[in-house]
């Protein structure tokens, strides 16, 4: 009996270890922020205009203000916060870099669009006293057919991988270095919220007066299989340059075209055969099986709230899974930081750009980010 109570025991304080801290949403208020995020997708997204145009892309580097004025508690362990882009610049990959020129225009004019309509509409995060980044709706943004709810879809995801670094899980003892059960960092970025299965550990010291984590972590995730496919060619430009081994740029858009239909992920091919209609002929796996590693630097409030951080993720395909032979990897990185007042930094213009690592007269190149 003493045994079991003395269990007992050490499991209730385990409890109140772990027990959230309520100020820590107190500091989320009136806060802004300056997000630079890039991502190199497993599964090609699809960006829309209001009517008619759209097109689909593998790469997008998102710049923003963003101002969250409007703070509400939920009791105790969480808050809601209503945020609007002060300044937003949205660049995309084409789908393919031989196109004509009228098709680029409605690419620009397709980003225009999606530039405009996050700027006019707020967004909400609900936060938890615990760090974790809850939710990510756009309230204001409506939809009246099964086009415009998977365009307002689209966008919200786009959203939620902005504010992503904002989520750090942690208990009362995090001063002490914590480790955080699967991060919403190591995932597949342009995919629904859900987290695979990822470790990651925190080690936490002063450096000139100032709380810093460095983490790393490891983990899997998975992306569904979807055909992207590029014409009767085979492999495109754009293709070869996301298939890079690290995912950021090192392609190689010389390298020899196949005959082969590719599939959604980069690099990805499948092992059915596709007809000219686009029609596969035999069933095709469901998902792609990645392996992250995951690099972060932040600095946190007295109460564990990031106030800034830096974050890289590159996932690699397991050894099982589709698309591994060809080497198709995702990119997702960035850099997070809560503005003081007055600080109204530059985020450039929306447009496309080229896919990593490739150089064309035809659009502009892009540009990593800095981050490590």
């Amino acid at each position: 009996m003493i045994r079991v109570l003395a269990c007992l025991s050490l499991f209730t304080a385990s409890l109140a270890q772990a027990k959230p801290t309520a100020e820590a949403l107190e500091g989320w208020k009136s806060t802004r922020w300056h997000i630079e995020m890039e991502q190199t997708l497993p599964v090609p997204v699809e960006l829309a205009a209001t009517f008619n145009h759209s097109f689909r892309t593998r790469g997008l580097q998102v710049r923003a203000v963003v101002s969250c004025p409007t703070f509400e508690r939920y009791g105790k362990s969480k808050a809601s916060l209503t945020c609007r882009f002060e300044e937003l610049s949205v660049k995309a990959t084409p789908r393919r870099l031989n196109q004509a020129p009228t098709v680029y225009a409605q690419n620009e004019r397709v980003i225009a669009d999606v530039e405009t309509r996050l700027k006019e509409h707020a967004f909400e995060v609900v936060v938890s006293a615990d760090g974790r980044i809850v939710s990510v709706d756009l309230p204001e943004l409506e939809w009246r057919n099964r086009r415009e709810s998977e365009n307002r879809e689209v966008l919200r995801r786009i959203v939620y991988d902005l504010v992503a670094p904002w989520h750090l899980r942690r208990d009362d003892e995090w001063k002490l270095g914590f480790v955080e059960r699967n991060s919403v960092l190591i995932r597949a970025p342009g995919q629904p919220g859900g987290t695979g299965r990822s470790k990651m550990e925190h080690s936490v010291s002063e450096v000139e007066g100032r709380r810093v984590l460095q983490s790393k972590a490891k983990g899997g995730f998975t992306a569904p299989y979807e055909p992207f496919v590029n014409g009767q060619s085979g492999l495109t430009e754009e293709s070869v340059a996301l298939n890079d081994s690290d995912g950021r740029g090192a392609g190689n858009p010389s390298a020899s075209v196949g005959s082969v239909a590719t599939s959604g992920a980069p690099g990805s091919q499948s092992t059915t055969s596709i007809g000219l209609d686009g029609a596969r002929n035999a069933e095709a796996p469901t998902d792609y099986t990645f392996t992250g590693e995951l690099t972060s630097v932040a600095v946190v409030d007295d109460h564990g709230r990031v106030t800034e951080r830096v974050w890289a993720m590159l996932g690699k395909p397991t050894a099982s899974s589709l698309g591994n032979f060809q080497n198709a990897s995702v990119w997702y990185a960035g850099h997070a930081r809560e503005l003081d007042e007055g600080e109204r930094p530059a985020v450039g213009t929306s447009g496309l750009v080229a896919p990593p690592g490739v150089k064309t007269d035809r659009v502009p190149a892009w540009v990593p980010l800095s981050t490590f």
